[in-house]
């Protein structure tokens, strides 16, 4: 399970840290002024944030940053930049990470997650496979899936829950996303970072 993470946001001023910590961000400078940017991808924690409920995080981190504006909806394999001025450290203390900015944030920029719709079938020794859905009444080639999530997420009732990812899958249709920069690969297949029972971007 993920370990719990917490952010502590410093501006102007520079926190003693107690733990081993580790720089992060590949930087460039800009008219006298030093940015460094840093990587997010979003996914689902399952039930130990908040119990018997999926809980988003970013890097195994709490949300430490303001999303663009005109984002919407996260969904798991979405991408976030975040550009910033100073240090940003992670402290690898137990049980959780601490995300600490000497700095300021100055721009956070977003690639949604792609989205493939999927039908599930069980073989007959028990895997699960899974192959494009074309149409309602089609059903294209197996798709090659490397990683995937171990539960998928439902939609009942405006809130949304998660069931295991089992053979009672089979015959189900999913819709699953996956980051625009390392999620899919034409020989390794598809590194699923979300599986969703209904199309979570309505496209």
């Amino acid at each position: 399970m993920k370990k719990f993470s917490a952010f502590l946001l410093c501006v102007g001023f520079a926190f003693a840290l107690t733990a081993c910590g580790k720089d992060h961000g590949n930087s460039s400078e800009s008219g006298g002024t030093k940015t460094s940017f840093y990587t997010v991808t979003s996914g689902y924690d399952y039930g130990f944030h908040i119990q018997d409920k999926p809980y988003m995080l970013y890097n195994d981190s709490r949300l430490f940053f303001e999303l663009p504006e005109d984002h919407g909806e996260v969904v798991a394999g979405d991408t976030f930049t975040i550009e910033y001025t100073g240090e940003l450290r992670i402290n690898e203390t137990y049980p959780s990470e601490t995300y600490v900015l000497n700095g300021e944030i100055v721009s956070v920029t977003a690639q949604k997650a792609e989205t493939v719709p999927l039908w599930c079938q069980v073989s007959e020794n028990g895997a699960i496979e899974f192959y494009l859905r074309i149409s309602e009444c089609i059903i294209g080639e197996k798709v090659n899936v490397q990683t995937r999530p171990e539960y998928y997420l439902t939609n009942e009732k405006g809130e949304i829950g998660y069931e295991e990812l089992t053979t009672a899958a089979d015959g189900m249709v999913f819709y699953g996303t996956y980051s625009v920069t390392n999620g899919y690969d034409e020989t390794d297949g598809y590194r699923l970072s979300g599986l969703y029972s209904w199309n979570v971007r309505g496209e």
